[in-house]
């Protein structure tokens, strides 16, 4: 939208006030109007859409803590990258980033000045999800209110942190790849978006922080905690809090990018047949290639034969099978939480499941299921009894533990072992306890 004037909430055509707010999801009222004026087309700000801010403060940094805390135990693969000024921090990064003993976003903000004499600075975290249970199961509700008005892409969906008192998104100004819902947390952020017509093959303008010259074209939208700031896959933009400290969190849900089979077979079949060459014998061949040309024909030949093997055995439908029930089961988010603690499950306990978003299964190899919850898939011993279980689960029924364990335990039995079968019936409870498909009621609920 080349508007010539920057928008104001409540005066122009980008402000989706929300009349009314129901958990989590835009309702139906506010999502209907969303799509066929928006969705795809032009940025929009949402004032406070939802019943309640679909993240807390103390959310967002216990995640960052999380995230930061697996980062500086070694793993730098965790998705971390820290700004001064406009510069990437690449070493004593951990230092950095925020620690329980900051307290709060505002605690940590505070100590990080101080390191930095006063320079700004920058905190972004992706997949934000894995780290924030609670959150990733909001943001599945948030995307199963649209999933009714707009095809959600499958893969590579992602929640990302942006934490900071800089002037500016320190990656400058450039063009996106996906659909974006940014959710205020913290003071005030502006987004200032450009459609892709606007910009693309303009000198300069991309990855600049000097874009003033471009500001009269832009459609500014400053949101407040409780809002949401949306635009399309094909909008320019760039952050800019306002007035100090703003943390937000982008939803990117890249809607051009369609699952491949193809891909995911190939991906699959190479590890498969990297797992079959990696034998004494054929590592030792595969050494001499440095000094023989002589031995590439026949490392050739054992490559293609393992490559055979792996596509023409069970365990690459098996793994592509899990692999797409995994994008359902988790909403097509790229990473998801690992499971939470085991606990033991009490015989009186109370669960239940949430019928929007089922247990979903296939066949697998003889004798299996091949089960997935919340992005987490698992085998299972294929009798028919665990099916008739998941559908009871699936209603959303609130369930006694003991009453589950007995009724099913009981039709599931192999050669009159029922301790066995109980003991299997509790274990599968409590796994998807662990996986955030069953929680645990008042033992006051009714029980069906």
């Amino acid at each position: 939208m080349n508007s010539k004037r920057t928008k104001i909430p409540g005066r122009n055509e980008n402000f989706l006030p929300s009349p009314q707010r129901t958990g989590f999801a835009l309702h139906p009222e506010v999502a209907a109007p969303f799509v066929r004026k928006f969705w795809e087309k032009l940025p929009v700000l949402f004032s406070q859409p939802l019943a309640a801010p679909l993240i807390s403060p103390e959310e967002v940094f216990l995640g960052i803590v999380n995230a930061a805390d697996q980062f500086r135990a070694g793993d730098e693969e965790i998705p971390l990258r820290f700004y001064i000024e406009n510069a990437q921090l690449t070493a004593d990064v951990g230092k950095h980033l925020p620690a329980l003993a900051d307290r709060t976003t505002t605690g940590y903000a505070k100590r990080i000045s101080r390191m930095l004499g006063g320079r700004r600075f920058a905190l972004i975290a992706q997949n934000f999800q894995a780290f924030a249970p609670d959150a990733f199961l909001r943001f599945k509700e948030f995307l199963h209110g649209l999933s009714g008005f707009i095809d959600l892409p499958r893969e590579e969906t992602k929640a990302t942190v942006f934490l900071g008192n800089y002037r500016k998104t320190p990656a400058g100004l450039h063009a996106g790849a996906s659909s974006n819902f940014k959710f205020i947390v913290e003071g005030r952020k502006r987004m200032r978006l450009w459609p892709d017509q606007y910009l693309r093959g303009k000198e300069g303008a991309d990855g600049t922080t000097d874009y003033a010259r471009f500001v009269h074209a832009a459609t500014s939208l400053v949101g407040k905690p409780g809002d949401v700031i949306y635009w399309p896959s094909d909008n320019w933009h760039i952050g800019e809090p306002v007035g100090g400290l703003a943390v937000s969190v982008s939803l990117a849900l890249f809607v051009h990018k369609r699952s491949s089979m193809l891909r995911s077979a190939r991906e699959h079949a190479i590890a498969q047949t990297e797992a079959l060459m990696e034998d004494p014998v054929t590592a030792s061949r595969h050494a001499t290639l440095n000094r023989r040309a002589s031995a590439i024909p026949k490392a050739t030949r054992q490559t293609l034969a393992a490559f055979r093997r792996a596509i023409e055995g069970p365990e690459l439908a098996r793994a592509i099978k899990a692999e797409l029930l995994n994008q359902a089961t988790g909403f097509g988010f790229s990473q998801v939480p690992p499971p939470s603690p085991h606990r033991r499950l009490r015989s009186d306990a109370v669960v239940q499941a949430d019928s929007k978003y089922p247990i979903q299964w296939l066949r697998g190899e003889p004798g299996e299921f091949i089960c997935s919850a919340n992005g987490h898939a698992f085998s299972l011993f294929a009798h028919p009894a665990v099916l008739v279980l998941f559908a009871r689960l699936n209603r959303g029924e609130p369930c006694h533990v003991q009453s589950l364990i007995d009724r099913y335990a009981e039709s599931a039995r192999v050669d009159g072992a029922y301790d066995s079968a109980a003991r299997e019936i509790r274990a599968l409870l409590e796994k998807l306890c662990g996986l955030r498909a069953l929680s645990e009621r008042p033992a006051a609920a009714r029980s069906i």
